[in-house]
């Protein structure tokens, strides 16, 4: 409250007036007053006297109070207004509160005029508190980072901030209105989560989860998005609050961390094999080859067991052949890893399948092989071509290879998107492998898990190697006698 309350009257009668101001000064502040009674010396004084409250009777000569409360609002001047009047009715007072008055004295009852002049005063104190308080509010509602929607326990759209209008508007194309509804918004599919994330946080529980959208130029975006209730004083439910918040640069952060964990756990697997073969396949053969070649250093020149000598030179020539594969094998795989930033295309899966048949048309024919294809989904790639073609054939003609005894071989070939990959599976009705004895070894180079079909245990570790080198994941599901499924994930 002002020291000193500057008081604007409008008033036509100096007793009445006089009598008003005799009960003002009754009252617990001090004050300066001016007094007016018509409508030019009323707007010269709201203008040149800035009063802190005005206090006027109904009804002067060519001026009321409806007119004089009116200016109040069209000057935008946010000062307390009562009326002070000899009569009025009960409707009439009730319509001059609505419009805006702050209370009604009856000439009658001045003495309640000095309390009642405080308590619109701080009323009105308050009021622009609020009113600041909530325009703060506002703006920092509306300048976060996090897009707020306000729903009834109907799931009706109450409020939201500028973020949440943008956010709809990118994801869903929508504009964001009140009096809409959650399933206004979100799929058919995505609604019985919705339910119950309203049905939770009308018990007071909290929902969160993450997840990614496409947007509307096709970049991924990552959101947190919490929902949470409203209630009141007596814990009764007034609806709920989703907060969605965008986490796009946390995740991609996160995802690389996690490449480039998962990237420095596949070198030291490939370090840890590459020790075991050179540890293994290496030396044995070079054992063999030193073996050998101190035997022939040492031959007798009285020996003439020429078969023998040629056993060992056999023997010899078998040892540095497979030497030679082994390393030939090395240096493939280190090659794959150094061949991943060749320029790349777009390739057409149907097209690479009917080129592979082509390669193994003889061995397709011989077996009665089926190969069905579904790429409805994903019909291609942009990526290393000659990477994705040694993947094609190589679970192709495994595929073939370890088919069931009397069984022509069936594969099915399937692609479809996941999130920022794409998917291909491979599915055969083949041998099947026993992965809880094999399974940690499956993709390991020189693993072989059946004798009875030629091979050195190399195609299923290149196609591990292959499909990493693209930034992808391969995984694997089997069963004896009835088949493997193999499950590829390469970024789109």
């Amino acid at each position: 409250m002002p020291q000193i309350l500057r008081i604007l009257h409008l008033e036509d009668l100096k007793s009445d007036a006089e009598l008003i101001e005799r009960e003002l000064k009754k009252g617990t502040f001090d004050f300066e007053k001016v007094l007016v009674d018509n409508r030019q010396s009323y707007l010269e004084a709201l203008q040149g006297f800035e009063p802190d409250i005005v206090i006027s009777d109904h009804s002067l000569p060519s001026f009321n109070s409806i007119e004089a409360l009116g200016l109040l609002h069209e000057l935008k001047l946010d000062i307390p207004f009562i009326l002070v009047t000899a009569t009025i009715s009960e409707e009439f007072a009730v319509d001059m509160i609505k419009m805006g008055a702050a209370d009604y004295i009856l000439k009658d009852r001045l003495q309640r005029l000095p309390n009642a002049i405080i308590n619109a005063i701080d009323k009105n104190r308050l009021e622009k508190e609020r009113q600041k308080s909530e325009a703060n509010l506002k703006t920092i509602f509306n300048n976060t980072d996090t897009a707020y929607v306000l729903f009834t326990p109907q799931q009706q759209v109450v409020s939201f901030n500028n973020q949440a209008v943008q956010f709809v508007k990118d994801l869903f194309g929508k504009e964001l209105k009140s009096g809409s509804y959650a399933a206004d918004y979100f799929s058919e599919k995505r609604m019985p989560f919705i339910n119950h994330a309203f049905e939770a946080a009308g018990k007071g529980e909290s929902v969160s989860y993450e997840n990614s959208f496409f947007s509307n130029n096709d970049e991924v975006k990552w959101y947190y998005s919490r929902w949470f209730g409203t209630m009141n004083s007596e814990k009764i439910n007034l609806g709920a609050m989703l907060a969605i918040s965008d986490i796009t640069q946390r995740k991609l952060s996160e995802l690389k961390m996690e490449k480039m964990v998962s990237d420095i756990m596949q070198r030291n697997n490939a370090f840890e094999q590459f020790a075991f073969i050179v540890s293994h396949n290496l030396r044995s053969p070079a054992a063999n080859i030193m073996a050998l070649t101190d035997m022939l250093t040492n031959w007798s020149e009285g020996d003439d067991d020429e078969a023998e000598k040629q056993a060992f030179l056999k023997a010899l020539y078998m040892s540095a052949k497979k030497l030679d594969d082994v390393i030939l094998d090395l240096n493939h795989i280190l090659r794959i890893t150094q061949r991943v930033n060749e320029k790349k295309e777009i390739v057409y899966f149907l097209q690479l399948v009917n080129d592979i048949q082509s390669a193994l048309e003889a061995d397709i024919k011989k077996e009665a092989v089926v190969i069905n294809t579904n790429f409805t989904e994903v019909m291609n790639i942009y990526t290393l071509k000659s990477y994705l073609y040694s993947i094609f054939f190589n679970l192709i003609s495994n595929s073939i290879n370890f088919k069931r005894p009397f069984t022509s071989p069936v594969i099915k070939i399937t692609s479809y998107p996941e999130g920022s990959n794409i998917c291909l599976v491979f599915n055969d009705n083949g041998k099947g492998i026993d992965l809880a004895k094999f399974g940690k070894k499956i993709f390991g180079l020189y693993q072989r898990f059946d004798n009875t079909v030629d091979g050195r245990g190399v195609g299923l570790s290149m196609v591990k190697t292959q499909v990493e080198a693209l930034g992808g994941t391969i995984t694997v599901e089997s069963i004896l006698n009835k088949g493997t499924t193999f499950t590829i994930k390469i970024p789109a």
